[in-house]
């Protein structure tokens, strides 16, 4: 969803977004220069939720093991 708000997709409801959608999400096919920069912004942000979302665990871990040890 954060994509397609962003317009990383183009715009909403448009036949830019639907062939993406199928690009990216789908069977696939040719990519142009800028579904390329596209696909590659997306894949960064993905990258950093997950960085984010490991660094929530092992701080959750972190506490529940103190607090085992209490």
């Amino acid at each position: 969803m954060r994509w397609r708000e962003e317009g990383r997709l183009g715009p909403p409801g448009s036949e830019d977004e639907r062939h993406r959608i199928g690009l990216f999400f789908g069977k696939g096919g040719r990519y142009t220069i800028d579904e390329l920069r596209a696909r590659a912004a997306m894949l960064d942000l993905l990258e950093t939720d997950i960085s984010l979302m490991h660094q929530g665990m092992n701080r959750l871990i972190r506490e529940l093991l103190k607090r085992d040890k209490v």
